[in-house]
C-alpha cells in the first residue's frame, strides 16, 4: 500500500446524481464504469440512504440499458457488495456510506472497490491504527502534525477498505498473508482519489 504523503493519486470524477445523471450516463457508456453519489442530511437513517441510493443505481442502468425496472435485479450480498444483473448481464456494483453522503461505484469490467470517510479527530485512532494499518503507515501517522493526522487516517483507511472490497476479501486485521493476497489479487489494479466535498475523503480501486 503506497505512503500517501509521498503518492498523488489520481483523481476520479464523482457524479452528484440529482444533478449530473446525464453526465453520468455519458461517463458509464464511454468507460463502461462510473461513480454517482447523493448527499443527504447529516441525520438520515442509513437504510433510507441506503434505498435511495440503490434506486438512483436502478435509474442509471435503466437508462444506460435501455431496460425496464424489472429487469434490473440488485442484490444485496455483503453490505457494501452489491450483486446485479441487468437483462442477462452483470454489472459490479460497490458501495460506500458516510453521514451526509452516499457513493456507488458501477463497472461492467470487474468488481470495483470505493470506500467514503468524513475526516474528524478521532481519540482512539492508534488503537484503530495498531489493528488494521502497517507499522509503516502508524509511524507516519504518529510522525504528522495533529491537524494532519485525520485526513491521512482517512486516507489510509478508505484505501484499507476499497482494497478489500475490490479483492472480495472480507476485512481483517493487519496480517502480512492477507496483504501478499490481496496484492496479488490486484496487482493490475488502478487506485484513484474521489473527487469529493470538503471535509470528505474517498478511495476507487477498479481492476482491468
Amino acid at each position: 500500500m503506497p505512503d500517501l504523503r509521498a503518492v498523488s493519486l489520481p483523481d476520479f470524477p464523482v457524479y452528484d446524481w440529482e444533478t449530473q445523471r446525464w453526465s453520468a450516463l455519458d461517463y458509464f457508456r464511454q468507460q463502461s464504469n462510473v461513480v454517482i453519489g447523493l448527499s443527504f442530511p447529516p441525520n438520515l437513517q442509513r437504510e433510507t440512504a441506503r434505498q435511495q441510493l440503490h434506486l438512483a443505481i436502478t435509474e442509471l442502468l435503466m437508462q444506460a440499458f435501455s431496460s425496464a425496472a424489472e429487469q434490473i435485479r440488485l442484490i444485496r450480498v455483503a453490505g457494501s457488495k452489491l450483486q446485479c444483473v441487468v437483462a442477462a448481464q452483470e454489472v459490479f456494483i460497490s458501495v460506500s456510506h458516510e453521514s451526509g453522503l452516499s457513493l456507488a461505484a458501477i463497472s461492467q469490467k470487474q468488481q470495483p472497490g470505493i470506500d467514503l470517510m468524513a475526516v474528524k479527530a478521532m481519540d482512539d485512532w492508534q488503537d484503530i491504527a495498531g489493528i488494521y494499518f502497517s507499522p509503516q503507515q502508524i509511524a507516519a501517522l504518529q510522525q504528522v502534525q495533529d491537524g494532519e493526522r485525520a485526513t491521512l487516517f482517512a486516507h489510509y483507511w478508505t484505501m484499507m477498505e476499497a482494497r478489500f472490497k475490490c479483492a472480495g476479501i472480507a476485512m481483517t486485521e493487519y496480517d502480512d498473508h492477507v496483504q501478499q493476497q490481496m496484492a496479488s489479487v490486484l496487482k493490475d489494479a488502478q487506485i484513484y482519489a474521489l473527487a469529493l466535498p470538503a471535509g470528505y475523503i474517498g478511495t476507487l480501486i477498479l481492476r482491468p
